[in-house]
């Protein structure tokens, strides 16, 4: 599992949980940080409008596919 944040201070995960502090609105940064992984799902917490969702799909890599889900948090 890959948990994606925003903040920059240090956030507790679960053994095992891979995580990123970079926002998903910084469509480049959060690409670059999510290069050459892959999902089976991808969960987001801050998606409430389709504008949100498209944002998502030009940061996160295709094809959403492998043994890994993230969290947009």
């Amino acid at each position: 599992m890959t948990r994606q944040h925003r903040v920059t201070y240090a956030v507790h995960s679960p053994a095992g949980v891979k995580t990123l502090a970079v926002g998903i609105e910084d469509a480049p940064a959060a690409s670059n940080a999510l290069a050459g992984t892959s999902f089976d799902a991808v969960v987001d917490w801050i998606g409430f409008e389709p504008a949100h969702v498209e944002r998502d799909n030009r940061a996160i890599p295709s094809p959403i596919t492998g043994s890994n889900c993230l969290l947009i948090e």
